[in-house]
């Protein structure tokens, strides 16, 4: 059976081929901690997938629409283990981040028919041999 890579995993062994090891043959035991980066693109990252699913569906959300998937996706997922690692910004700070930065997008794109969307999170294989 071939062997798969991500695009992560590429990415990875591209800047350091020690890194890659870590991350993905030695695997060694480490805390596995969230940090509210990583939570807030994977909000923001669900809220642009929805928006596109809608899109590719002919309907198009609002601004409003695309924002409260947001803040629900926030609010469901939220839990006391997400660390703050800069003190100087609060969760409300990084939740007001995400809700600008998605505005901003679907302001500068609206109404999506710029581009035709084919897939969203397609898997791609390609042979490296």
């Amino acid at each position: 059976m071939p062997r798969v890579f991500s695009n992560s995993a590429l990415e990875c062994f591209e800047q350091c081929p020690k890194q890659y090891w870590y991350a993905y043959i030695s695997k060694p035991a480490i805390e596995e901690v969230e940090n509210i980066e990583a939570f807030l693109g994977i909000r923001v990252h669900e809220a642009l997938e929805d928006l596109y699913r809608q899109v590719m569906s002919g309907k198009p959300p609002t601004i409003e629409e695309v924002l409260v998937r947001f803040e629900q996706q926030w609010t469901d997922s939220w839990h006391s283990g997400i660390r703050v690692v800069n003190a100087g910004n609060s969760p409300q700070q990084y939740y007001e981040i995400g809700r600008a930065e998605i505005e901003t997008y679907y302001r500068r794109h609206h109404p999506f028919d710029d581009a035709c969307t084919l897939e969203l999170e397609a898997k791609v294989w390609i042979d490296l041999d």
